[in-house]
């Protein structure tokens, strides 16, 4: 079969796939398979080789399969959550990503790129539809939508005022960068919200502030106000933004050191992390931050994660402290290695290329 033919099979099975009339198992296991056979399993494959889906998903050209394909996804959610609210007894592995029907139409959402603009209307609704789930899938699809992304501004503010950093932080975040590097607007949005009294709007855009590079210098007079005077949740995250700002004037510097110790974990982790990124004070950030590798409090990340990862930046300027940094480095990979827990291989790679850099000290 040439290639334009096996696309155009596959489009017209991926059509069968999204008819939401189609219930029974044995119809749809038959239609996954013919279509894994052609293309592969999606969730076993890189995303550049997904390429056939998305060739069979854009060859209509007008998005029409796309829109039937983002239906039969949300309606597929919709139903399994709601027969799990009425306490029906539901095929947990008929729904999740395993099975292939759910996760072919999840998936050509997510990654079909700038196409994915053709269905914009929709997308936005998924980013409204209350559904933690449904909303993580149009938040992918938005992000590799370029810049037509800017027409679901409005949404995603919204989506940022009601999640918090408690749901799609990151994606969301990065879209308003990706999105900042085309409309400068995006950052006097920021502003404003910065001074929203809306908390939830107000962490997600701290947040997204961390995520950016030196276009976020003009907040930094907001930012720094905040990380004077909020709670400790909201000062944290402004603390974590002050990194991106490029700033490392004096009043900085004295913010950062003093919070490097504070008694929330979550504090001390992301005033170590804008040290890092900011290089500020060699002489008095480096003590605190090797100190800091003994410092395991935390949960999803902790302290310890973020003191290596400024060392990484810090390299050769930990100066006179370089062969207490290397000690407690190689202490630290030898745990890695022997307690092997989840994420260790990461963890060792940085470990190693904050040694590789902070040996240039000592040659």
């Amino acid at each position: 079969m040439k290639e334009i033919e096996r696309i155009e099979h596959l489009a017209t099975l991926i059509n069968h796939l999204a008819d939401t009339s189609i219930n029974e198992k044995e119809k749809i296991t038959a239609l996954t398979e013919e279509i894994n056979l052609i293309a592969g399993r999606w969730h076993t494959m890189g995303r550049s080789d997904s390429s056939l889906y998305i060739s069979a998903i854009k060859l209509d050209g007008d998005g029409t399969l796309l829109k039937k394909v983002i239906k039969a996804y949300v309606s597929s959610r919709i139903n399994y959550v709601q027969e799990i609210r009425v306490g029906k007894q539901v095929d947990f592995d008929f729904h999740n990503y395993i099975n292939d029907r759910y996760f072919i139409l999840s998936a050509l959402i997510e990654h079909c790129g700038e196409f994915a603009s053709l269905a914009i209307a929709e997308i936005k609704s998924m980013l409204i539809s209350d559904d933690p789930e449904i909303e993580w899938v149009a938040c992918n699809a938005l992000k590799g939508m370029g810049v037509k992304a800017i027409e679901a501004l409005p949404e995603i503010f919204s989506l940022m005022q009601k999640r918090g950093i408690n749901k799609h932080p990151y994606t969301m975040g990065e879209i308003l960068v990706q999105l900042s590097n085309i409309f400068p607007e995006i950052i006097t949005a920021l502003k404003l919200h910065l001074f929203s009294d809306n908390t939830n709007l107000l962490h997600a855009t701290l947040f997204t502030c961390s995520l950016m590079d030196e276009k976020s210098a003009s907040l930094y007079e907001p930012l720094i106000d905040i990380a004077k005077s909020r709670t400790e949740n909201t000062k944290s995250l402004a603390i974590l933004a002050l990194g991106s700002t490029g700033k490392k004037d004096e009043d900085l510097c004295e913010l950062l050191l003093e919070n490097a110790t504070a008694a929330e974990w979550y504090i001390r982790g992301n005033a170590i992390n804008s040290m890092g990124k900011l290089q500020v004070s060699p002489e008095k950030a480096v003590p605190i931050i090797i100190k800091a590798l003994d410092d395991t409090e935390g949960h999803d990340w902790n302290v310890q994660e973020r003191a290596i990862a400024a060392l990484v930046n810090y390299g050769s300027l930990v100066g006179n402290y370089a062969v207490d940094a290397i000690a407690k480095l190689k202490a630290i990979r030898k745990a890695l290695k022997d307690e092997q827990q989840e994420g260790w291989i990461c963890q060792i790679t940085d470990v190693n290329d904050a040694l590789k850099k902070i040996r240039s000290a000592l040659s």
